[in-house]
């Protein structure tokens, strides 16, 4: 099967701007920067995406907009056959750790020897967004991570979280029990916007006895979610579709959302109405410009910010809902807090160079 890649490359100063094009063209890609083995010049990133055939219209478009946005782009397009492009992908993606959690591509399955306490994940990149290699999805897991930390005390902010996700106290210290799910029990995390599923996966990896939901408007990322899902074994645990967030009518111990700013902004109300009563809000994919702005709009939702993590130019907050929720879940429009937000965070966005 052939393949159309695309190299993009870009003075790093520059690439917020391509990775929120891509973002919102919902394309999968890959960003290559100085901590991989291909890496770019020094100051310099890379984006490489793949299409197949059936894609290839979709080429001069995507072109012009990033030549618009940074007019300094350096842009090459080859073709490839699938050989080569498993290939590309071997030169640049190898076992990535972040914390407990290591992300191990296909090929370094078999030769992979877990550490004490790791937590593996198996992930075959290249076809959806979400491997590890951009910073919002490493804050992602960082925060989740986290999340197990804190059952280790008696913290009462989060009680109620840990009851939602069958963490037990059999003694002082909190503890996460290993049993498998029942089938029966309502989903405890979803996972907005999923692309390559790697955020739900590990989640329900952390949290063995729980269950998840995964949406994404791309089907193919819901097609690679269910094979990665598959890959981990939680594939029982993990139901992954294309119905719209506004469709869901349940709540969630867990709401993770690796968007853009504007989106979360705009998301914001439909998200805080999907939690649970002590239940965790994760948002990635903030530009540390955005941050002031999308903190806002989730703060007009009626949550608290409990945390944040950074990593270069990038943000992931945390928040809880501490007061309870009642009835159906209700997703309106925004507050006009969070209108404001979204208005400025726009307004910035058109200001990036």
């Amino acid at each position: 099967m052939r393949y159309c890649e695309i190299k993009i490359e870009l003075a790093n100063e520059e690439k917020a701007a391509v990775h929120t094009l891509l973002i919102e063209r919902q394309l999968s890609f890959q960003e290559v920067d100085a901590s991989t083995l291909d890496a770019p010049p020094e100051g310099r990133t890379r984006f490489f995406l793949y299409l197949g055939d059936d894609e290839r219209e979709q080429i001069p478009p995507i072109l012009d907009a990033v030549r618009q946005a940074v007019p300094a782009v350096e842009i090459d397009v080859r073709d490839r056959d699938e050989d080569e492009w498993r290939d590309v992908w071997k030169k640049f993606f190898t076992t990535r750790r972040i914390g407990r959690l290591a992300i191990v591509p296909s090929w370094e399955t078999a030769a992979h020897t877990p550490v004490d306490d790791e937590i593996t994940l198996h992930l075959e990149p290249g076809r959806a967004f979400g491997t590890g290699g951009h910073e919002s999805t490493r804050l992602c897991m960082l925060l989740l991570e986290r999340l197990t930390d804190r059952f280790r005390y008696r913290v009462s902010l989060f009680s109620r979280l840990a009851e939602q996700l069958h963490v037990r106290a059999p003694s002082s210290l909190w503890t996460v029990a290993q049993e498998a799910a029942s089938p029966s029990e309502a989903p405890a995390i979803l996972d907005v916007g999923c692309g390559s599923g790697v955020l739900a996966i590990t989640a329900l990896q952390l949290f063995p006895k729980t269950q998840a939901v995964a949406i994404d408007i791309d089907p193919e990322a819901v097609e690679v979610t269910q094979e990665n899902a598959e890959r981990n074994q939680v594939s029982d645990r993990l139901r992954c579709d294309t119905t719209p967030l506004e469709r869901l009518d349940q709540r969630f111990a867990i709401v993770l959302a690796n968007l853009t700013g504007p989106t979360l902004i705009e998301l914001a109300a439909p998200l805080a109405a999907h939690l649970n009563q002590g239940g965790v809000l994760i948002v990635a994919g903030i530009l540390e410009a955005e941050v002031q702005v999308v903190q806002a709009a989730f703060l007009a939702q009626g949550l608290i910010e409990t945390t944040r993590a950074t990593e270069g130019e990038w943000a992931a907050l945390e928040f809880l809902r501490v007061q309870p929720v009642r009835g159906a879940v209700i997703t309106g429009p925004p507050t006009p807090e969070a209108s404001q937000a979204q208005a400025m965070s726009r307004g910035r966005a058109s200001k990036r160079p």
